[in-house]
């Protein structure tokens, strides 16, 4: 913080006075929406199978993620950031109640990861010049494809489904993708848990030749890898 001291002693009715003015200049930061608070529910195991690799764990009420580092993905001895979730797991279970949330809520991110340059933010999603382009508004858009679904996470509690619109849950789907074949397995997922009573999903990105095909975001926005395929066992 830079501050700038002045004083002033006006010759005024003899008395003097002091006037002190402060000029302070505060670096700007991004403004991030906050989480909800995360209670977990130890009768969940959301990692039951030890999913590997274990990078930059986040423990949630509805999921645990691992979201990549600045690690070697491709294999070519030189550190790589996705700016994505490697995977998500989670737990269904049976239940007659859910807790709708009322909206949606704002996506969200760790300010720590984003300060740190591992993290994307919401920004990331918008790609310059896409709203002049007819087909991007509709199925062929890009939008932020949950791994744990609200859905899912509404069946343990609000604040677990509010916690789910953040982009350590999130991948880039193509909107055609997002609402369709991905909407129907998820909610295959949650028909299971009420016949079977528990149901473990694991899900994330599956890429060929370990190379971007695409990234979103651009210039000094932190970029997200495009994935090729999607896998949900």
């Amino acid at each position: 913080m830079n501050c700038k001291l002045s004083s002033k002693i006006p010759k005024q009715s003899g008395r003097k006075y002091i006037a002190i003015f402060f000029f302070a200049v505060f670096p700007a930061f991004p403004a991030f929406p906050q989480y909800a608070p995360n209670i977990l529910d130890e009768s969940y195991e959301h990692d039951k199978w030890g999913t590997l690799p274990h990078d930059i764990l986040f423990y949630f009420a509805a999921y645990t993620v691992s979201f990549d580092s600045e690690d070697d993905d491709n294999g070519d001895g030189m550190p790589d950031l996705w700016g994505i979730p490697e995977w998500v797991s989670f737990e269904i279970k049976k239940t007659d109640k859910k807790y709708p949330l009322a909206g949606r809520p704002k996506w969200m991110t760790d300010r720590e990861l984003y300060n740190a340059g591992i993290a994307p933010d919401d920004e990331s999603y918008a790609v310059p010049g896409a709203n002049s382009l007819k087909e991007v508004k509709t199925d062929y858009r890009f939008v932020r494809g949950h791994m744990c679904p609200k859905d899912t996470a509404e069946r343990i509690s609000r604040d677990a489904a509010y916690n789910t619109h953040t982009l350590l849950n999130a991948v880039p789907q193509l909107q055609w993708q997002n609402n369709g074949i991905w909407k129907k397995i998820e909610n295959l997922c949650t028909d299971w848990a009420d016949i079977y009573e528990r149901v473990w999903v694991i899900c994330g990105p599956v890429f060929f030749n370990k190379s971007p095909s695409l990234w979103l975001g651009q210039g000094k926005k932190r970029r997200s890898r495009f994935r090729t395929l999607f896998l949900r066992l």
